[in-house]
């Protein structure tokens, strides 16, 4: 069985950008090609547990932060994060793009932490894809789960 980070670490570099059929993460909705959102924390010992989170309620509410956290008080950080394949700079770069962000109604880390999840996530994955750590209100995270169809 993977851990979660390994987990994490293979669909990161699924997402190099060079093949969208080749993931199976995508799902098709009304003949158009969505990106999933998953639901994420990462606990004090550096453990992070993530799932997929819809807008369905039962998925929803077995995807929630305080569910990963298992109850626990004190989490690093947690929030919501999806790739993005298919907006403009996503299309134009060829490379697709983590979009993390602190969308947690439980457990939200303030925003001028987000520069330091965005560096936790080059250091723990390496920088081939591209890191966006944007604040739950960002218009730029609202213009990028658009444009990916994001659940």
């Amino acid at each position: 069985e993977l851990s979660a980070m390994e987990s994490f670490r293979r669909m990161l570099r699924s997402y190099d950008g060079r093949d969208v059929s080749s993931s199976s993460s995508f799902v098709p909705l009304r003949g158009k090609v969505t990106s999933p959102r998953y639901t994420y924390v990462i606990m004090p010992d550096s453990h992070m547990h993530f799932s997929v989170t819809s807008t369905k309620i039962a998925t929803d509410f077995l995807s929630k932060h305080a569910l990963h956290a298992g109850a626990a008080t004190e989490v690093v950080y947690s929030g919501e994060f999806f790739f993005d394949r298919f907006s403009r700079r996503a299309v134009k770069t060829g490379k697709a793009a983590l979009v993390i962000d602190n969308n947690s109604g439980t457990f939200a880390p303030p925003k001028d932490k987000l520069e330091s999840l965005k560096l936790l996530m080059y250091l723990n994955f390496g920088t081939k894809v591209p890191v966006f750590a944007l604040d739950r209100d960002d218009p730029l995270l609202k213009e990028l789960s658009d444009a990916n169809g994001v659940e």
